[in-house]
Formats: structure tokens, C-alpha cells, sequence
């Protein structure tokens, strides 16, 4: 009966490590497909945006530009399984005992 347990346990545990390494690949990714498209967009920024006097339309472009930016380095994950609280180490340590 603690077998079966241990075998719960187990796939409890990694649902969870596949579920934060789920979010952690899409925070990633999304981040970089915000990074790129500021990369590739802001030399046409500079030249329709930046150049001219500032307009309602021209603030709110940079404020959602700068939004975008911000939002993506504060979702980015610096530690990847830092919500879980465990890591792969505890994990397999907890196999061998």
C-alpha cells in the first residue's frame, strides 16, 4: 500500500516540476517574441515616431512600448522551478533513500 502511495507521490511530484517548466518555457519564449519585435520594429520607430512632434498617438505607442518591455523582464524567470520549492536534486535524493 505505501508503494502505490510512493508511486502518487511521485507523479504528484512531477506534474508539478511539468507544470512549472511549462510556465517557465512560455514566459521564455513569449519574452522573446516581445524582445524580437521591438528589435525588428524600432528603426521604423525611430523614423515615424521620434522625429515628429508628440501626439496622443505617439504617447500612447511608447507607454504601450515601454509597458510591453517592463512586462517582459518582471515575468521573466530568473530561476527556473523557483514556485514549486523543490528541484530535480531533492527529487532523485528522495528515490535513493
Amino acid at each position: 500500500m505505501s508503494l502505490s502511495f510512493a508511486n502518487a507521490t511521485e507523479t504528484s511530484d512531477i506534474d508539478t516540476v511539468r507544470t512549472a517548466l511549462t510556465g517557465d518555457y512560455f514566459a521564455i519564449s513569449s519574452s522573446a517574441v516581445i524582445f524580437y519585435e521591438c528589435i525588428i520594429t524600432l528603426d521604423r520607430e525611430i523614423s515615424y515616431v521620434w522625429k515628429y512632434r508628440r501626439t496622443a498617438a505617439t504617447v500612447l505607442l511608447l507607454s504601450n512600448r515601454c509597458f510591453l518591455i517592463i512586462y517582459a523582464l518582471v515575468q521573466f524567470p530568473l530561476e527556473p522551478l523557483d514556485d514549486v520549492g523543490f528541484s530535480f536534486r531533492s527529487l532523485t535524493a528522495d528515490r535513493k533513500s
